[in-house]
C-alpha cells in the first residue's frame, strides 16, 4: 500500500473520530460581534519603541473572534490616514503617488480566524495614560504641550487597540500548488508598472528562484478538499494591522518564531505572507522578497462541451482525475476516492445530512523504508538518509501519533521518509539542476540568457532540439528565430518544450479547490528565511526586551460589554448567596462557578430502579440496574 493510500486511510479514521467528537473544524455562524465603546479616530499612534503601550500575547483564537469588530475598524482606520499622507504627498507632488488599496475584509479577517490552525499572536493595547494626550492627527504629545490649539485635547483611554498580528502554519488548498520563481506564468499576469519594477530592481524578487527551491523542496501533506495542504517548516502572518507598531510587532513575531523549538506539527525554517500594494515596500525592509508561486490551470484544454458537460448537476460530487506524476510536478503525489465502501454507505444518524467531498491526500515525494531489526530508533534513522527528524515524524503523525526522535521501534515497522527525488524536482534552474542535480530534477527548467546569445546556442548547451525550443518560446518572445540575438536575463524554457505555458497561472492565495482562476486574483506572495537560533541563543531575546513586558492576554475594559464596574463591590441591602468554599475556589476566587452537570442515562436509570425498590440498600440497587442495562446492551 502506498504512502498515499496509508496516508487516507489513516486520516480517514482520524476524520471520523474527531467528528464523532466535535472537533472538526467548520465555517458556523459565531457570536455578534462585540463593538468597542471608543472611535478608533481617537486611538493615538503607537510609539515605535511601544512606550505608553500594553503587548499582549494571544496563544488561542477565541480573544481573535472576541474583538474582530475592533480588528477590522483598526484596519479601517489605518488605511484612512494612509490615505490622507498619501493625499498631502499627491498635492505636492501632483497624482504620481500611487493611490491607496482597500483594507482586510471582516469576511477575509473572520476566515483566517475560524480556518487557521494553529492560531498564535499579539496585541498592543493603550496603557492607562491619564496624562497623555493626543492632537487632531492621532499623534500622542504629553499635556503639557498640548495647551493651545484650535482643537480640543482628547484624554487617552487604556485598552485602545493599536495593533494586531497573528501567525499559522502555511496551509494551501490547491492540489498543484508549487513554490516557483523562474517559471513564466508566476509572474505573467503582473500590470505593466510592476513588470517593469521588477525588471529595473525597484521590486525585490527571488531572481534566480533559490529561496522557492528550498521552500518547495521541505516536507508538505494533506487533504485539499479538506484540513488543506499543509507546510510544517513554513509559517504564515496571516492578518497583520497597526497604527505605528507594524514593524514592531513583525520584529517580534520573526524572533519567536526564530526560537521556537522543533515540534512534530511545526519546525519552521522560513515564513511567508500575501503583500498589498501599499506593505510591499514595508516587507522588503523587513528582509522580505517576492517569491514566484503558481498552480495547474484544471481547466487548460477541457473543450466547451466539457465544462458544460461537467457543471450540469451541482449535487453530484465527481472525484478529481487523478494527477499523473508528470515531469513538471513530480514531487506532487495524489490519491483519488473512487468509490465508498460499505461502511461508509451508512453512515449514522449524525453524518446523514452531511454531503460527501472528495478525499485525495497530496504530500511531497517519500520512499518507505522498512526496519530490519528491532531497537532501531527515528533519529538514528533520519541521520541514515541525512534527512530532519522531525519530518520523517510528520509524514508519519497519521500512522504513529505518539512518535517522537528517540522512539524505539519494532522490526519490520514501515515508515515513510521524504525522498530526494523531492529535492531535485523542487528546482526549475537549469544551471542549478545541472551543476547540482546532474539534471535530475522532472520539473519544467528555465535559463536566462547571457547577452547576445542565440537560440541555437542555447538549445546545444542543454542538448535539445533547436526547433523545438523556437515553438516552445515563441508565444511569449515575438519573432524568435534560430539565430536571434537575445537580450541578457532573457527567460528561456529549455525542457518540456511540448508543455503549453498557458497551463500554468499564478497562484491566488485563501482559494479552495473548486474555485476558478478566472473568479479570483493573482496574490502577490513574499517570504524570507528564518535564522533559527538552537540552545541557549533561543533564550536571548534582543527584540522582545527592548519592548515593554510582553503579558498574556486579558480582556479590555472598554468594550461594549464591559462599561459597567464588574470591581465586585456589593450595593447596599444586596443579598449574596454564599458560595461554597474549595481549595479550587481559593486558587481561582474570580472564576465563576460551573453548574451542576446534568445527570448521565445510567444515573436517571438507577432513579426509576430505587423508585420501585423503595427500602433496599443502594449498593443492591445499583447492582440490579448494572444488570439489567448490561443484559438490555449484552455487554460482556
Amino acid at each position: 500500500m502506498s504512502f498515499e493510500m496509508k496516508a487516507k486511510k489513516a486520516h480517514e479514521d482520524i476524520s471520523m473520530k474527531a467528528f464523532a467528537e466535535g472537533f472538526i473544524s467548520m465555517r458556523s455562524a459565531g457570536k455578534p460581534l462585540t463593538q468597542p465603546s471608543y472611535s478608533f479616530r481617537d486611538v493615538p499612534q503607537c510609539a515605535r519603541d511601544l512606550g505608553g503601550s500594553v503587548l499582549q500575547e494571544v496563544t488561542d483564537r477565541d480573544p481573535f473572534n472576541e474583538h474582530m469588530a475592533e480588528m477590522v475598524l483598526l484596519c479601517n482606520e489605518a488605511m484612512r490616514r494612509h490615505a490622507k499622507k498619501l493625499s498631502q504627498k499627491r498635492s505636492r507632488k501632483g497624482n504620481l503617488v500611487k493611490k491607496t488599496s482597500k483594507p482586510l475584509s471582516l469576511e477575509y479577517i473572520a476566515d483566517r480566524i475560524d480556518v487557521d490552525d494553529p492560531i498564535f499572536g499579539f496585541f498592543v493595547r493603550t496603557a492607562n495614560l491619564d496624562e497623555a494626550k493626543q492632537n487632531a492627527d492621532g499623534q500622542t504629545v504629553p499635556a503639557s504641550s498640548f495647551a493651545v490649539g484650535n482643537v480640543p485635547p482628547t484624554i487617552v483611554r487604556g485598552g485602545m487597540l493599536q495593533g494586531f498580528i497573528t501567525v499559522t502554519t502555511f496551509t494551501n488548498w490547491q492540489k498543484t500548488f508549487r513554490f516557483d520563481s523562474m517559471h513564466d506564468s508566476a509572474f505573467a499576469f503582473d500590470d505593466p508598472n510592476l513588470a517593469e519594477d521588477m525588471l529595473n530592481g525597484t521590486r525585490k524578487y527571488d531572481r534566480h528562484g533559490k529561496l522557492a527551491e528550498v521552500m518547495q523542496a521541505t516536507v508538505h501533506c494533506g487533504d485539499p478538499w479538506n484540513e488543506g495542504i499543509v507546510w510544517p517548516r513554513i509559517a504564515e502572518i496571516s492578518l497583520l494591522g497597526a497604527l505605528g507598531c507594524g514593524k514592531a510587532l513583525l520584529e517580534l513575531v520573526i524572533e519567536r518564531l526564530e526560537s521556537s523549538p522543533a515540534k512534530k506539527m511545526h519546525n519552521y525554517d522560513f515564513v511567508v505572507l500575501q503583500a498589498t500594494d501599499n506593505s510591499i515596500p514595508f516587507y522588503e525592509s523587513m528582509g522580505f522578497v517576492r517569491v514566484g508561486c503558481i498552480t495547474e490551470d484544471e481547466q487548460f484544454g477541457k473543450t466547451e462541451e466539457t465544462v458544460e458537460t461537467s457543471s450540469v448537476d451541482e449535487n453530484d460530487v465527481q472525484a478529481t482525475p487523478e494527477l499523473a506524476i508528470d515531469d513538471s510536478f513530480g514531487d506532487a503525489s495524489t490519491v483519488n476516492q473512487q468509490g465508498q465502501s460499505d461502511s461508509a454507505s451508512k453512515p449514522n444518524s449524525a453524518l446523514a445530512n452531511i454531503k460527501e467531498t472528495p478525499n485525495e491526500v497530496v504530500s511531497s515525494e517519500v520512499l518507505e523504508y522498512t526496519t530490519k531489526q528491532p531497537y532501531e530508533k527515528v533519529c538514528d534513522i533520519a541521520k541514515q538518509f541525512k534527512v530532519d527528524v522531525w519530518d520523517i515524524i510528520y509524514m508519519n503523525k497519521d500512522l504513529y501519533q505518539e512518535l517522537i526522535p528517540s522512539s524505539y521501534l519494532m522490526r519490520d515497522t514501515k515508515l515513510f521518509i521524504p525522498s530526494k527525488q523531492g529535492r531535485y524536482d523542487a528546482t526549475s534552474n537549469a544551471l542549478h539542476n545541472a551543476r547540482k542535480f546532474g539534471g535530475k530534477s522532472r520539473s519544467v527548467q528555465w535559463y536566462f540568457s547571457q547577452d547576445d546569445e542565440s537560440p541555437k546556442e542555447i538549445a546545444k548547451k542543454f542538448n535539445v532540439k533547436c526547433r523545438d525550443l523556437v515553438k516552445a518560446n515563441s508565444n511569449r518572445i515575438a519573432d524568435l528565430q534560430p539565430s536571434s540575438r537575445l537580450i541578457e536575463n532573457t527567460r528561456i524554457q529549455v525542457s518540456h518544450l511540448h508543455m503549453h505555458n498557458d497551463q500554468f497561472v499564478p497562484y491566488c492565495h485563501w482559494t479552495f479547490p473548486d474555485d476558478s482562476f478566472s473568479t479570483s486574483e493573482p496574490s502577490y506572495m513574499m517570504a524570507r528565511r528564518l535564522n533559527r537560533k538552537k540552545r541557549s541563543d533561543a533564550k536571548s531575546r534582543p527584540v522582545e526586551s527592548s519592548f515593554p513586558r510582553v503579558t498574556k492576554y486579558e480582556p479590555p475594559a472598554v468594550s461594549a460589554e464591559t462599561k459597567s464596574d464588574c470591581s465586585g463591590a456589593e450595593a447596599p441591602g444586596s443579598t449574596k448567596k454564599k458560595q461554597k468554599g474549595s481549595k479550587k475556589r481559593a486558587r481561582h476566587p474570580d472564576e465563576p462557578v460551573p453548574p451542576k452537570r446534568p445527570a448521565n442515562a445510567f444515573m436517571v436509570f438507577c432513579g426509576e430502579i430505587r423508585a420501585s425498590m423503595i427500602g433496599k440498600p443502594a449498593s443492591e440497587i445499583t447492582k440490579v440496574a448494572s444488570e439489567k442495562v448490561r443484559n438490555a446492551f449484552h455487554f460482556v
